[in-house]
């Protein structure tokens, strides 16, 4: 019970959260916490990554960037598979695998495309209501909202490409993700923006 009641703290009057800093100052020594404003942008962009990442695709990605990143991948890819051909310490067992997997390799470049589609992002808020006026339950029915979703996703076959999972464009990062064989490159430099 302690930890629903302590985990919601942050969305309650300040007073009480003044308490809490003490308590948390007493425990561990931390004497600030993160300002309201913070707090609240942290909130939006985590619980509507979707429609703040439609909104950043829209507002700084220039025309053609993706499509430029998306050859770039693709000769990285090209280039990847060439070194993996040519390599010696590999036996041709290994090889054959190595190349089967980089010839798999989904590349997602920029953002889906479904960012672009105001009907795609509404279908993916259906049924979510934020008519309240305080931050509390805002926070519960985003909270409410992310769960129900989560749970609708139970004994359907998984998506491994879903464009929601793999959506989040003001991310600052290129990577390998092992979990489903995909080269992931945000907006790194082809926004043309830090």
């Amino acid at each position: 019970m302690w930890r629903a009641i302590a985990s919601s703290v942050p969305y309650l009057t300040e007073a009480l959260r003044q308490r809490e800093l003490q308590y948390t100052k007493f425990l561990n020594g931390r004497t600030e916490r993160v300002p309201r404003w913070k707090e609240c942008t942290d909130l939006v962009t985590q619980s509507l990554s979707v429609a703040v990442g439609a909104l950043y695709v829209r507002k700084y990605f220039p025309k053609g960037a993706k499509e430029k990143a998306t050859e770039i991948i693709s000769d990285i890819k090209a280039e990847f598979i060439d070194i993996l051909k040519g390599v010696d310490w590999m036996d041709n067992v290994t090889r054959s695998h190595a190349l089967e997997k980089a010839n798999a390799m989904v590349p997602h470049v920029a953002y889906p495309d479904e960012l672009l589609s105001d009907k795609e992002i509404e279908g993916v808020f259906e049924g979510l209501n934020l008519t309240s006026n305080t931050y509390l339950e805002v926070r519960l029915s985003l909270t409410r909202f992310a769960a129900d979703s989560s749970y609708k996703k139970l004994n359907q076959p998984v998506k491994k490409n879903d464009w929601i999972s793999v959506g989040r464009p003001a991310v600052i990062n290129a990577f390998y993700s092992f979990l489903d064989n995909s080269m992931r490159t945000f907006r790194l430099i082809f926004a043309g923006r830090a």
